[in-house]
């Protein structure tokens, strides 16, 4: 049984003092990719610490991850997106995660 509904979606997460606009991708069975949108000026530690927090929430597959070190409020940010966007996301699955409040955020491509 799928745990997503497979897509891009775009959210803006926290970043450190300023938005972070986001694209979070999944697969039917697993969170594939959160990128920065393009243009989107990032300051101080945030330049190295988004990297390092979406290798982490990737290679675990669970937003139960450590922050980077001096970077809390943009590793809380990206955590939490990824978070709003699973419970947001809708499912035909009636005890998976979906409050279905997909009005909030623009699915942008759904695989088939």
């Amino acid at each position: 049984m799928a745990t997503y509904k497979p897509g891009a979606y775009h959210i803006v997460g926290d970043g450190y003092l300023h938005d972070l606009p986001l694209t979070i991708s999944f697969t039917a069975d697993q969170l594939v990719g959160i990128e920065v949108a393009p243009g989107t000026k990032l300051h101080g530690l945030e330049k190295e610490a988004i990297p390092q927090v979406v290798t982490r929430l990737l290679m675990a597959q669970t937003v139960d991850i450590d922050a980077v070190t001096g970077a809390t409020v943009t590793s809380d940010g990206l955590v939490d997106a990824v978070t709003d966007v699973i419970d947001a996301m809708p499912t035909t699955d009636p005890d998976g995660p979906a409050h279905n409040l997909l009005a909030q955020y623009r699915h942008i491509a759904t695989s088939k």
